[in-house]
């Protein structure tokens, strides 16, 4: 059975998320010395991952995200579609699917 978050409840679990990130980081100097771009980021990844440890805590279904750097949490290890820097191979890629008109 799937158990889905309700408004109220996604609140609720970012809000615990939140002030555990903020006590986790505010005890570390290393983040405190970087760029804030920097600390937004881990801040923001942090915050994810502490949301989704509370609703696997609370019986909820954790949804992963569709597309990874490496695709390794999609079951592709080592995948790399190969488009850096072109869009020449997307291109190719595109043109070699036989579409329906």
């Amino acid at each position: 059975m799937t158990i889905y978050s309700t408004p109220d409840t996604e609140r609720e679990i970012l809000d615990v998320a939140r002030a555990k990130a903020v006590e986790t980081l505010s005890g570390v100097g290393a983040y405190q010395g970087m760029q804030l771009s920097e600390q937004q980021q881990i801040y923001t990844d942090l915050v994810q991952d502490l949301a989704n440890e509370e609703r696997l805590k609370r019986g909820l279904t954790v949804a992963l995200p569709m597309a990874t750097d490496s695709g390794e949490q999609m079951g592709y290890e080592g995948y790399n579609p190969g488009f850096e820097g072109s869009t020449q191979a997307f291109n190719e890629l595109v043109d070699s699917v036989d579409f329906p008109q």
